[in-house]
């Protein structure tokens, strides 16, 4: 395990609990962010689940009401670096 700001190899594994991202529309101001595509969107009462592709990956996050990402649409999952543990491959 190395602390993000340390890592420096070309392929690391990344791992965080679901509570620690969000999905925002910008990575302006954000410490550590993916790019993400949005593949789907599903309305479950007090959230939306969201399917996101980062890179080859797919992940699925949820996400605020309020949020209204679109499927299509450039996101980023924004990561507090404090709360990743970061394995160099």
């Amino acid at each position: 395990m190395a602390p993000l700001a340390t890592v420096r190899a070309r392929r690391v594994a990344l791992a965080c609990r679901p509570e620690d991202v969000q999905l925002v529309a910008s990575a302006s101001g954000v410490e550590a962010a993916l790019k993400a595509v949005v593949q789907d969107a599903a309305y479950l009462g007090d959230h939306l689940e969201y399917t996101v592709k980062v890179g080859d990956r797919r992940l699925v996050v949820t996400g605020s009401r309020r949020a209204g990402h679109s499927v299509g649409e450039t996101a980023f999952l924004a990561l507090d670096p404090e709360r990743i543990t970061v394995w160099e491959l």
